[in-house]
């Protein structure tokens, strides 16, 4: 007489939750991973591009033109502060984010996997 399996009666198995639990985790890394791509992203459009202009325009008057760390003339006015500010609460913004996903990355693959 042939031995017989025993039924699964539809319980998963160690494997197969261990395994869904990889395969849930790949996306929470795929999406960390995007997020700190697009935190790069954000840092060095902000760095290159943003912050010159906020240093040139730091200690001047309203509509007054001048010259940025990389040779650029920018024109200082209200607009350029508030681009400065808005580009500097998304980078804290994507940092919060970054960190407590991969906090929750570290803890779960930890713990579970």
């Amino acid at each position: 007489m042939a031995h017989r399996q025993p039924k699964n009666h539809g319980l998963a198995t160690y494997a197969s939750i261990r395994q869904y639990r990889r395969s849930h985790m790949r996306g929470v890394k795929i999406i960390r991973n995007s997020i700190v791509i697009l935190f790069f992203g954000l840092m060095i459009s902000f760095l290159w591009l943003v912050m010159p202009a906020h240093l040139a325009c730091k200690n001047s008057f309203e509509g007054e033109t001048l010259t940025t760390l990389w040779g650029d003339t920018v024109t200082c006015d209200g607009e350029s502060m508030d681009v400065t500010s808005s580009y500097f609460q998304g980078l804290i913004g994507c940092l919060i984010i970054v960190i407590l996903l991969f906090i929750f990355c570290q803890l779960v693959l930890k713990k579970f996997l």
